[in-house]
């Protein structure tokens, strides 16, 4: 993508944060469009953002670009023990550049780690940022790349940015000040995206049509009807709305 390109994708995504702070808005579809804008502006195959679960205090994922099971599985990963689990302890973005030499690295006797995994997906090489209000870290903005080496200047910047806009869209109430209110936001953010995978189950179940498929139907009826994709995923799980 040309730095004019990136630029005007970029200003996009801002103006799409700018709508959603004068409306109601779905914060688990807001996430999942900021990934895919991510991934598109920074040339990933895959990106995906966690945010911290204040009861268990773990990294748990809210938005992917990918419902594939193993880039999913991935991710996960990721947030357990990988870049993205080093970038929230550190408070710094953590970069990989050759995962097929850390994969080398890892020991052959233990289960497969993020390297690993990510090479058997053609993942070479990560970048992971931590999202940060003020000094305290909330989440992670993790890019999956298709080839090997680390972010120029302007692709860091730009998702510093992005991670930046993630975590408004978050914590989007200009109240919220407090730690207890910033945790009940996140813990909100994890339940919405609980009853989404929910929904998907019971679509998948009921059309049998695989687990990605069903995400599909619940996002586009979503979009036809002008509802939230967690709303829409509520009333599926409810039992008020079949699709």
């Amino acid at each position: 993508m040309t730095p004019e390109k990136r630029r005007v994708r970029v200003l996009e995504t801002f103006f799409t944060l700018t709508d959603t702070m004068v409306d109601a808005y779905d914060v688990v579809a807001l996430l999942e469009t900021l990934a895919g804008s991510g991934a598109e502006v920074l040339g990933a195959e895959h990106a995906g953002i966690a945010v911290i679960d204040g009861r268990s205090e773990r990294l748990e994922l809210v938005a992917s670009t990918s419902e594939d099971a193993a880039v999913v599985d991935l991710l996960q990963t990721d947030v357990e023990s990988g870049p993205a689990f080093a970038a929230f302890r550190s408070g710094a973005p953590v970069a990989v550049a050759d995962l097929a030499r850390a994969a080398a690295e890892e020991p052959a006797s233990a289960a497969p780690g993020f390297a690993r995994r990510a090479v058997r997906l053609s993942v070479c090489s990560t970048y992971a940022v931590p999202m940060r209000l003020r000094d305290t870290v909330v989440g992670v903005f993790t890019f999956l790349r298709g080839e090997p080496g680390t972010p120029s200047d302007g692709d860091a910047r730009t998702a510093k940015a992005l991670a930046d806009i993630a975590t408004v869209g978050i914590l989007h109430e200009r109240t919220v000040r407090q730690e207890d209110a910033v945790r009940e936001q996140l813990e909100r953010t994890l339940a919405a995206r609980v009853t989404i995978e929910q929904a998907k189950g019971v679509v998948s179940f009921t059309k049998d049509v695989p687990i990605d498929a069903a995400y599909e139907v619940l996002r586009q009826h979503a979009d036809l009807t002008g509802r939230g994709l967690s709303d829409v995923a509520r009333d599926v799980v409810e039992r008020r709305l079949t699709l």
